[in-house]
């Protein structure tokens, strides 16, 4: 459907003209008086309608299903139905070649998928621009911004573990902060930041420093809550909650100073 109103779009732009031979007559070309165009965009956009009622249809099924699975979970033992499931999967006569086919057939269709959502959200989205631009920005000031892709899709990458010790802590710093940043904006006010245990996160006192002077320069009217057993000197805290012995204990456990 969407492939015919371009194309009809594009042949409007060309001010294309057709003559009647016998009469002389010429005419341009528009839509409108295009045989069955619109007749053929009406039965697409019926077929789209009753294709969409089906797929509503089968994921109220799937609920419904889901639903039963759930309430019939305590009514066996898993043990012996996983052994039943393997022996009923033992007697299917199904090629391993062409499970291996339909496999690979299903990721190239999820993967084309995930590109066309990126695709879809990435265009003209101010928040995304936002949340791109803050990363670099938050990396660039810990010196990581060289392990940034500059793509904005790139906000949606679920491949930082294949960075490690620093630059992987100092990156998803940046993207929490990005993110804080931009939650901020649309709720209208300041949340809390809360850091646990920063100096054990394989970063040394520079990089340490480098963290909290965003947070002082950036996020100075938030509340910062930091949990740690380190004095930090770049922050006068407000209050101090000091935890001795085992956190579930009584009341004598906290000492506020």
């Amino acid at each position: 459907m969407n492939e015919n109103s371009k194309f009809i779009e594009y042949v409007e732009k060309m001010n294309l003209i057709v003559k009647d031979n016998e009469t002389g007559l010429e005419i341009p070309v528009k839509k409108d008086n295009i045989i069955h165009f619109s007749e053929n965009q009406r039965y697409i956009e019926t077929r789209l309608l009753m294709l969409k009622n089906d797929f509503s249809k089968v994921n109220k099924e799937i609920k419904e299903l889901e639903l039963e699975i759930k309430k019939s979970s305590n009514l066996f033992s898993l043990q012996s139905e996983i052994k039943k499931v393997d022996y009923l999967i033992s007697k299917v006569n199904i090629p391993f070649e062409h499970l291996e086919k339909t496999i690979s057939s299903l990721k190239k269709q999820k993967k084309l998928l995930n590109a066309e959502i990126k695709k879809k959200i990435s265009a003209n989205n101010t928040v995304l621009n936002n949340l791109h631009s803050n990363i670099l920005k938050y990396a660039d000031l810990l010196n990581v911004g060289q392990y940034i892709n500059q793509k904005k899709d790139y906000i949606f990458t679920s491949d930082l573990k294949s960075l490690s010790g620093a630059v992987l802590h100092k990156i998803v710093f940046s993207f929490k902060m990005a993110y804080i940043t931009e939650l901020q904006n649309y709720l209208g006010y300041k949340v809390p930041i809360v850091l646990d245990s920063p100096s054990g996160r394989e970063l040394d006192k520079v990089n340490i420093e480098e963290t909290l002077q965003i947070l002082k320069s950036d996020f100075s009217e938030n509340q910062i809550i930091i949990a740690s057993i380190h004095e930090f000197e770049m922050f006068e805290s407000d209050e101090k909650l000091e935890l001795i012995n085992r956190i579930f204990e009584d009341e004598k456990t906290f000492n506020i100073i």
